[in-house]
């Protein structure tokens, strides 16, 4: 009967905790490692291409975003970044284009471009080339 109670004790006080608050972007990319050493592959996005949270969805994970709009998520995107010959590269060009060329030719430091050196497109769904529009 004790374990009983202790077991149901430790249930409500766990559940009743609240639930850690989401990084803010400065957070994030305060936590970015810039000026890499060696080529490497750099995530710029992880959301679905329809963007985030998916319209008409009630799921929890989308009904925080739709309640908080500070919360951002980018479309799934990659970098690469050659160290070798200093060259930058994304896979898609998504809605969320501008911000993660931004975000990869700040971790790439060997030069100043602004703009990357190549963008490779997986495949034509419209969410993977929007950002050349």
């Amino acid at each position: 009967m004790n374990r009983f109670l202790v077991i149901i004790i430790a249930f409500v006080i766990f559940s009743c905790s609240e639930k850690p608050k989401p990084k803010s972007k400065q957070d994030i990319l305060s936590s970015i490692e810039v000026g890499v050493t060696n080529t490497s592959i750099v995530i710029l996005g992880t959301a679905q291409d329809a963007g985030s949270p998916q319209i008409g969805c009630k799921k929890e994970c989308c009904i925080e975003l739709f309640e908080d709009a500070t919360i951002e998520r980018r479309v799934i995107s990659l970098g690469l970044i050659d160290t070798e010959n200093p060259k930058t590269y994304m896979f898609d060009a998504t809605p969320d284009i501008g911000k993660q060329m931004k975000m990869l030719t700040t971790i790439e430091t060997k030069n100043d471009k602004e703009l990357v050196d190549g963008i490779f497109l997986t495949h034509a769904h419209i969410g993977h080339y929007t950002g050349l529009m």
